[in-house]
């Protein structure tokens, strides 16, 4: 097996007073033809501007949510007035 090890951790770091987000990424180097590892290989990925993104998006996704709900309700009450005004409509026709 090439990986034994290999795990993720989000971190963030705060350079010049700017918050940015990094995935920490841990792999064993693995010496294939010894069938053995030989220390381990570290990198750290930038992922601030998809952080930055997923923030964006849960903020528009909340929005919307807020506006459908908003017309949701508009329309139930509009619905609501206009059967209430013609119940007494139909109670004269059966009559």
């Amino acid at each position: 097996m090439d990986l034994l090890l290999h795990t993720h951790r989000m971190s963030s770091a705060r350079f010049y007073g700017v918050l940015r987000w990094y995935q920490l990424n841990i792999l064993p180097y693995y010496v294939r033809n010894e069938n053995r590892t030989d220390g381990s290989i570290i990198t750290f990925v930038d992922i601030a501007q998809r952080t930055n993104d997923i923030k964006k998006q849960e903020k528009l996704m909340a929005e919307h949510t807020l506006l459908l709900e908003t017309i949701a309700h508009d329309l139930k009450n509009q619905i609501l007035g206009i059967s209430l005004s013609l119940q007494p409509l139909t109670k004269r026709s059966r009559l």
